[in-house]
């Protein structure tokens, strides 16, 4: 068993002394490798300062590379090992060295919190290195991705460098678990040089959303100070530098929103307020000063009553020079920043009231390294809690680490299906899960009259399970999907692909290996593919009216289904229409079809037999497409012209046969006349009222047009019968003489005029 990996082995739920063995080890196991909290163990900070918390009794180091005036943060492994640390500007590795990709960052060693470390939920290798420039708005908060993969385990800055997520901000920045206690709320102080907002975004393994909770906060002229979160996630404090405030908010870590502000005045000038400090068990505030040439540090007591109880509780614990941050730290006790001094100072009972939390000015030798004004920023959080074995039939194994004492825990599996097993007060319990899917495991831990809650979404893995079916046989061009999915699980396929499905499309044996947390199973199958029978009714076609056409679809042990559900191996095709027949050998299908059009009898009319006037042409038309013409005189064109009598026919042939049609026709004189009167009288007597022609024959078209003896137009018509009434616009005409002129055509084609004086009496 390895830190950072889980337990596998099986733990057999009615062996005693087995379990009290592997409890045991497991304990060994989570004492050497837990928790988050070993991420802190180590600290470098100021003028190459730094300290190492892993022993127990903290150590001063003197190999730092870094010089922070005032922001830094520094991050371990879950071992208490050096990963990095940063001053926001550059990121050194393990080594004291600047990563390749380190240097450049968007932060700036002149603030207050230039930098803090989160590491993304879900990862073991990528961490966020959050960034805040120094008193001004111009870099805002931005995010770098250091990858602990890169340069062979030292790591190093990747692609995502430099990130923008807002701006303009202030010099404040903190992180607080999630309450479900896996993801990370990051929240920062917006300046907008007169007023102020918070920013709460959420960290989750999906990445950073860079849409913020917004939440109000006051009036503010200053970016300097620090920002801080309460160790159990409830409470937000600020400090608000040259303002002569410290503003302390309720904090909700399931939606991000900071409310409820108590305000504190009355620090000293110049400087004010500048660090912020929660006690382990997140019941009293501190606040440093910053100013010279005495720094004073207050604890508030969070638990007084009222706001105005909370303020008035204010007690001066200590006091140094020129002060900076405070930090609470792996050992329980809160480090105080001294500038340019090598002590820092120590309140050594944070949770203690009054001067009983026992503040030293000299409290931890640097061993010669400066102290600046900053000291390491570290995201918030009292309790988490660890776990292994997720196999059904497995026990379950849970652990806790706390930053403080706890005076008792409460576990909750949420599997009420164990009865009284689902409830446990033991500090490394055993669960035996009566089910494979999600859980929702709770612990509550209880310290001095308070509570937190941490909750964890695990999964209980079934022994992998995987069935392909039985061999099979197919038919050709279908398509076969062998379903191995599992929840949890990796695939092997025979050809090396690794998704849990496979298709399948030609004959083969396939199988698959799937692994879960709790082991590999392997399956088989040999698939076989069948043959289509082959169809063919021919192409589509074209038949003479009354012809048959035999559709033959005989396949050696087949069945038949013809479009009208007939189940004969032939079809005969009443008349044209869609015809097709799917045929089945073996269960496998094929289907083919053909259109079949009929052809109509060609037809041709010529007419009735007619005569013409002599002189007269008439124009036979067949008036039948995609059809043989045929003439009696040999012709061959779709129509004939007739100028002379006698007997016409045209044969007309398409591919089916033949039809003829005949017409006579005979000639004669046809005379042209158009015989007009000289005179008429328009009184209304019903007698000559109108001047229209007496006789016409042989005119097919023509047009009159009257004329007074002015040459005025007084009538126009293409209609001679219409005849002229006498009136022109309305008015009676007088008695006289008037012209008039025919255009017309005859029958045969020719046009002529025709004129002559008419006599109007009246």
């Amino acid at each position: 068993m390895s830190c950072g990996g889980s337990y596998t082995g099986y733990v057999s739920s009615n062996t005693e002394k087995h379990m009290k063995i592997v409890t045991f080890i497991f304990i060994l196991f989570i004492q050497n490798c837990l928790f988050a909290q070993n991420e802190g163990n180590i600290w470098y900070f100021g003028d190459n300062a730094g300290i190492d918390f892993n022993g127990g009794t903290p150590v001063a180091l003197t190999n730092g590379s870094m010089y922070a005036y005032e922001g830094c943060a520094s991050i371990c492994d879950n071992t208490g090992s050096l990963l990095f640390y940063t001053d926001g500007s550059n990121v050194w590795n393990s080594n004291h060295t600047i990563m390749p990709n380190g240097s450049g960052l968007m932060g700036s060693f002149t603030s207050s919190q230039s930098a803090i470390i989160v590491k993304k939920p879900g990862s073991n290798t990528i961490y966020y290195v959050f960034t805040i420039s120094g008193a001004g708005p111009n870099n805002g908060l931005r995010y770098s991705e250091v990858d602990m993969n890169l340069q062979s385990g030292l790591g190093d800055v990747n692609s995502n460098k430099n990130i923008l997520i807002v701006t303009p901000s202030g010099e404040k920045i903190t992180a607080i678990k999630h309450q479900n206690n896996t993801d990370y709320w990051i929240i920062t102080q917006i300046h907008l040089f007169g007023s102020t907002t918070f920013h709460s975004y959420l960290l989750t393994s999906t990445g950073l959303n860079m849409i913020p909770v917004i939440s109000i906060g006051s009036n503010i002229f200053n970016t300097i100070g620090y920002l801080k979160g309460s160790a159990d996630g409830n409470r937000i404090a600020v400090a608000n530098r040259s303002m002569d405030n410290v503003e302390l908010f309720d904090f909700d870590n399931t939606t991000g929103l900071l409310s409820n502000v108590i305000t504190f005045n009355n620090f000293s000038f110049p400087g004010g307020a500048y660090g912020i400090e929660f006690s382990p068990n997140s019941n009293l505030l501190y606040v440093s000063e910053e100013s010279t040439p005495v720094s004073n540090i207050y604890q508030y007591n969070l638990l007084a009553g009222s706001a105005t109880a909370i303020i008035n509780s204010r007690t001066t614990i200590g006091s140094s020079g020129s002060g900076g941050a405070i930090q609470l730290a792996p050992d329980n006790k809160i480090y105080h920043a001294r500038v340019q001094e090598d002590f820092l100072g120590v309140i050594n009972d944070p949770n203690s009231l009054g001067i009983s939390c026992n503040y030293i000015a000299n409290g931890f030798f640097l061993a010669g390294k400066i102290s600046k004004f900053g000291l390491p920023s570290f995201y918030s959080s009292i309790a988490s809690f660890t776990y292994a074995n997720f196999c059904f039939g497995d026990s379950s194994i849970f652990a806790f680490s706390s930053y403080l004492s706890v005076d008792s825990v409460l576990w909750n599996f949420d599997d009420p299906n164990s009865g009284v097993n689902n409830i446990s007060s033991d500090t490394t319990p055993v669960h035996l899960f009566t089910d494979t899917g999600t859980f929702i495991v709770s612990l509550v831990t209880y310290f001095g009259g308070n509570s937190d809650t941490s909750t964890n979404t695990i999964f209980i893995n079934p022994i992998p399970i995987v069935d392909l079916g039985n061999d099979t046989t197919f038919c050709q061009g279908e398509t076969l999907i062998l379903d191995a999915t599992t929840a949890n699980a990796t695939y092997l396929w025979q050809d090396n692909s690794t998704n849990p499905t496979f298709n399948v499309t030609q004959q083969g044996t396939y199988w698959v290996e799937v692994t879960n947390n709790c082991g590999t199973t392997t399956d088989t199958i040999i698939v076989n593919y069948t043959l289509l029978p082959t169809v063919d009714l021919g192409n589509d076609t074209t038949l003479c009216q009354g012809e048959a056409l035999t559709l033959d679809a005989t396949t050696a042990n087949a069945n038949y289904l013809w479009q009208d559900n007939s189940t004969n191996p032939a079809f005969n095709v009443t008349q044209q229409g869609t015809y097709w027949v799917e045929v089945t050998v073996n269960n496998c299908s094929t289907t083919d079809t053909v259109i079949v059009n009929y052809t109509l009898l060609p037809t041709v009319d010529l007419g009735n037999d007619t005569t013409l006037c002599q002189g007269e042409t008439l124009t036979l038309d067949a008036a039948t497409a995609n059809v043989n013409h045929l003439w009696q005189d040999n012709s061959t064109g779709p129509t004939y012209n007739v100028t002379q009598e006698g007997t016409y026919w045209l044969e007309v042939t398409d591919n089916c046969e033949t039809t003829i049609d005949t017409i006579i026709v005979t000639t004669e004189e046809c005379e042209i006349i158009i015989e007009m009167p000289n005179v008429f009288t328009p009184n209304n007597d019903g007698i000559s009222d109108l001047f229209y022609p007496i006789k016409i024959e042989g005119i097919d078209q023509a047009t009159i047009t009257i004329y007074n003896r002015w040459g005025q137009k007084l009538f126009e018509s293409v209609d001679l019968i219409k005849g002229w009434n006498g009136k022109f616009n309305g008015k009676d005409c007088s008695d006289g003489t008037y012209f008039w002129i025919v255009h017309y055509m005859d029958r045969n084609g020719v046009k002529n005029d025709l004129k002559e004086f008419l006599t109007l009496l009246r």
